[in-house]
Order: structure tokens, then sequence, then C-alpha cells
């Protein structure tokens, strides 16, 4: 039952393409700059947080499905 209610009100995407992971990456400000304060604003002043791991990384979004909000990455 939480499966069917997790896919049918949420969609798990691959972010491997430009746009996708500048969406993760904004999401990663958001929260580790705006909510927790556990990186500094300063130095993500396009709200872009990311690092030297990210080129080696894969990355996935999560999307609601009525809204189509993105709501982690």
């Amino acid at each position: 039952m939480e499966k069917r209610f997790f896919d049918s009100n949420f969609e798990v995407v691959l972010a491997d393409t430009f746009e996708s992971k500048l969406i993760n990456y904004n999401i990663r400000y958001q929260v580790y700059c705006d909510e927790m304060g556990f990186e500094d604003k300063d130095v993500f002043p396009d709200e872009i947080e990311f690092d030297e791991w990210d080129k080696n990384s894969v990355h996935f979004l999560v999307r609601h499905k009525s809204s189509e909000n993105w709501l982690g990455g």
C-alpha cells in the first residue's frame, strides 16, 4: 500500500541533464544554506550548491505529480 501511494503521488527522475542537475543543486542550496545553515550562502551567490564530488556522482530528483513541484534531490 505504501509503495502504491508513493508511486501514484511522486515520481523519481534521474538528474542526468544540465537543467535537472541545476534543479538538484538548487534544492541542495535551499537545504544546506537556507534551512540548515550548514554552508555559507556567500560561497554560492547563484543559489546553486555543488562540490568536487558532483562530477562523479549520480543524482536523482523527486517530484510531486499533482503540483509538479520538485521536493528533493
